[in-house]
């Protein structure tokens, strides 16, 4: 099977579409069908079925699509272990986050691997919390880190740490001087929120039909600096995990004040790769850095 043929079936696969897919490879729509075509003569099955919401897998599509996540899994695994016999010289490691580990991660971690281990990639995809565990279980990432990680049979927590989510204001905001609040107290406020594909906000919602209360939203956003951002104008507040606005906290542009809801203080934050996956040098060293150097799991 041609290697160009399986990467174009694997887009739309993933993607749904053949247009979509023809947009993430940059080549004509065409030129994927006939790839896919081909694929389906060459192995005298059908592979994907056109219907209304796209295209969608057959059975042996499905099987299809196991088997190339499946062999590049080798792949990644051999020329792993390649490098690990070069002590880390070369290699490619590909992470997923959320946005709010993002200053912890690469102020941390990742920098001082970069310095110990300069001949290895890294690939860093940054995305909600949904996301990144679809990309661990899917292969597209071998080590994923997501707060409050849902219960998912296809992946596994390597590191897990507590960590409870409080409210941010801007020093200036009437509330500043406290130190502890329920968000029952605060629900009149303008609130800064991310959006549902975050699992910050998901526990929000969560929150929101427990208490039946609704939460006045002012900013809806998918970037944590943008919401830290606005928050520090004093024009809205929000509810973040501590670490993520640590250098914020502690140049006094922020203030954090912890939260009694136990929906969402009884919150942790997760190292993540899929079950059954075979660990490589990279990925255990990584875990190694981020065990000890990130705020978010110290």
């Amino acid at each position: 099977m041609r290697t160009r043929a399986l990467r174009y079936f694997e887009v739309v696969a993933q993607e749904g579409s053949i247009r979509r897919a023809a947009d993430v490879l940059h080549v004509a729509p065409s030129a994927i069908s006939r790839q896919v075509q081909k694929l389906e003569e060459q192995l005298s099955v059908t592979l994907m079925q056109r219907h209304k919401q796209g295209m969608l897998l057959t059975t042996a599509g499905d099987q299809l699509l196991r088997f190339i996540r499946d062999m590049r899994q080798r792949e990644d695994y051999f020329l792993s272990h390649l490098a690990d016999a070069e002590a880390l010289k070369t290699g490619t490691l590909r992470l997923a986050t959320g946005g709010g580990f993002i200053s912890d991660l690469i102020g941390n971690a990742i920098a001082d691997f970069a310095r110990t281990y300069p001949g290895v990639r890294i690939d860093l995809n940054i995305c909600g919390g949904d996301e990144v565990i679809r990309l661990v279980q899917d292969d597209e990432a071998e080590l994923g880190i997501v707060f409050h990680q849902h219960n998912n049979a296809c992946v596994e927590s390597l590191l897990t740490c507590r960590q409870p989510l409080v409210l941010m204001v801007s020093p200036e905001h009437r509330l500043a001087t406290c130190t502890e609040l329920s968000l029952q107290e605060v629900a009149g406020e303008t609130f800064a929120v991310l959006t549902e594909a975050f699992h910050i906000r998901q526990l929000l919602t969560l929150w929101e039909n427990k208490s039946r209360i609704h939460l006045r939203a002012q900013l809806t956003c998918n970037s944590f600096d943008a919401l830290k951002l606005y928050v520090r104008t004093g024009l809205a507040v929000t509810v973040l995990p501590r670490f993520s606005a640590s250098s914020e906290i502690r140049d006094g542009t922020l203030h954090a004040i912890d939260l009694v809801d136990e929906v969402l203080t009884n919150t942790s934050v997760h190292l993540v790769m899929r079950k059954g996956r075979q660990t490589t040098a990279a990925m255990q060293t990584m875990r190694d850095y981020i065990s000890r150097t990130m705020e978010a799991f110290s």
